[in-house]
């Protein structure tokens, strides 16, 4: 498979201006990530009684993208931003804060 060059690394930074802009930019760099969904409002399900193996392992990714997303919104706002929304436990909370 051949590599595309591109590496996301650094999120824009969201600093009180802009926020059309940003929303644009951390949108994409987000789903770039694949950590977009948490953002959606979407729900990790339980995991079955008698979870496979696989389906543990499935599980625990989508947690981990729950929290990489919180925290992916939290490095991209300045400090006086961040104060606004570190309260927030989950990604929807911290972006509907935000949009506010």
């Amino acid at each position: 498979m051949a590599s595309s060059g591109l590496t996301l690394t650094t999120p824009p930074v969201f600093n009180g201006n802009n926020y059309q802009m940003w929303v644009v930019k951390m949108k994409t760099f987000m789903m770039g990530c694949d950590i977009w969904e948490p953002v959606t409002g979407r729900i990790v399900n339980p995991l079955p009684r008698y979870a496979s193996l696989n389906q543990q392992a499935r599980h625990a990714e989508e947690v981990a993208k729950t929290h990489r997303a919180l925290a992916c919104i939290f490095v991209a706002v300045t400090e006086e931003v961040f104060s606004r929304i570190m309260t927030c436990t989950t990604a929807k909370q911290a972006w509907d804060k935000l949009q506010k």
